[in-house]
């Protein structure tokens, strides 16, 4: 039977306890083969107040949560300041943008075995360099944001392309020019791409533009 209480005096079937049990909400929630991932601060950290926070990959599997991505590791971009998405799911794989020095890495989920860096810790003219925004093109290759932070102070961005299986290489180049660079997408035979470039003083709600381009690739 229903009974009529006053305001803010029932029982909800969903208690505020539960809603702010994890220091942040869940980000970027993807399903995958049947399992559901999604970002969030590490669980480690619920009873260690006052620490840097540190970003990991959780994945929900018949009914157990697990953290996927192993300590001192973090997920987060520093581009553009504001950072960007910082890492890509493929299947049993995560490219991730690691917080302390910015470089991507490779962690497969099965193998007992650490992140692998799929950049070099400084370009060959000194540049140290920060990325965001992977995306896959290709069987082995994604785009991604670069930004190189020039030895003179100069700071470029670019659109690169890394092959997650040969990390001894250096990222290509594919788009430059611009002051900005965002939301890099392809068909999927990656024969047409678009992204969003901008260039100071504007931000990109203000004044952007939106290009398209047909690439030619092997890969």
């Amino acid at each position: 039977m229903k009974q009529t209480l006053p305001f803010g005096c029932w029982q909800p079937a969903f208690a505020l306890s539960e809603a702010f049990r994890q220091p942040t909400a869940p980000r970027y929630p993807q399903l995958l083969d049947h399992d559901l991932y999604w970002l969030t601060v590490s669980p480690e950290q619920l009873d260690r107040p006052g620490q840097a926070d540190r970003t990991v990959l959780m994945r929900y599997r018949h009914g157990v949560e697990q953290c996927l991505l192993p300590a001192p590791y973090s997920i987060r971009s520093r581009v553009h300041e504001y950072g960007g998405r910082a890492h890509l799911l493929l299947p049993g794989r995560l490219i991730f943008v690691n917080q302390d020095d910015q470089r991507l890495y490779s962690l497969l989920f099965e193998e007992d075995l650490p992140p692998v860096p799929l950049t070099p810790a400084v370009a060959p003219d000194g540049s140290t360099v920060y990325f965001a925004d992977p995306v896959q093109i290709g069987q082995t290759w994604f785009v991604a944001v670069a930004e190189y932070h020039r030895p003179s102070g100069r700071v470029d961005n670019l659109l690169v392309a890394i092959d997650f299986q040969r990390p001894e290489d250096q990222p290509r180049v594919l788009v430059s020019g611009a002051d900005f660079y965002a939301g890099f997408a392809s068909t999927i035979n990656a024969s047409v791409c678009a992204w969003i470039e901008w260039d100071q003083p504007y931000m990109q709600w203000d004044h952007s533009c939106l290009r398209t381009a047909q690439i030619g690739w092997r890969g």
